[in-house]
């Protein structure tokens, strides 16, 4: 009996932790599933709204979280590519679809604006639809990026460059040959001291000539 509880015990942190593995799987699975990117052949664009011609709906920064769509109608919000041939041909517009002409295009224009659009695009020419609005932090965030990576690569940069201890020169000290005697010594008035055994000669000179 004790044997089998011990058992079920020791098999139950197992089969937590194989299912919260399976889940953190499917958590993975599905954030890559919403944010691949459509540059990398997914269904997500995140596009920065410039220019104040969907106010109050976006505001200029703001960072919109958009996905493919396969289905565009009236009072939809779409991001389309303006076409070529007309101006401003390839720049991205996030307005709202107003009406679709019998010739397959469509009529779209800004929240804040009275007349249409002067690009009329195609279902082909949209890019996605606006799912969520992030604001602007994001933005502004993407716009800081490279000035806080410069000041972290600066710093690196100055901390390995750093000399990490002064060294202070000292004057070389004279070398003395071997079997060379020193000079003489200067007195404390600066002259040189007289070597005793010359003084001894001297005065033996002298009392050999007075003898």
């Amino acid at each position: 009996m004790t044997t089998s509880s011990s058992n079920g015990r020791g098999q139950r942190p197992e089969l937590l932790r194989a299912l919260s593995n399976i889940l953190g799987m499917f958590i993975i699975l599905g954030t890559a599933w919403f944010m691949w990117p459509a540059s990398l052949g997914g269904r997500t664009q995140f596009i920065i709204v410039q220019g104040t011609s969907m106010e109050p709906t976006y505001h200029s920064g703001d960072l919109l979280y958009a996905r493919k769509s396969g289905n565009y109608g009236p009072e939809d919000i779409a991001v389309y590519t303006i076409p070529e041939g007309e101006p401003g041909a390839g720049a991205l517009v996030v307005h709202r679809i107003v009406s679709e002409e019998a010739s397959g295009k469509y009529r779209l224009k800004g929240d804040n604006r009275e007349s249409l659009d002067d690009a009329q695009p195609s279902r082909a020419d949209f890019v996605a639809k606006p799912v969520m609005n992030l604001g602007q932090l994001p933005t502004r965030l993407i716009i800081l990026t490279p000035f806080f990576l410069s000041i972290v690569l600066g710093a690196a940069v100055a901390w390995f460059l750093w000399p990490t201890k002064v060294t202070k020169e000292h004057s070389p000290e004279p070398e003395i040959q071997p079997g060379s005697e020193p000079g003489p010594e200067p007195d404390d008035d600066g002259a040189p001291t007289e070597v005793v055994s010359g003084l001894a000669s001297r005065q033996e000179q002298t009392l050999t000539s007075v003898g």
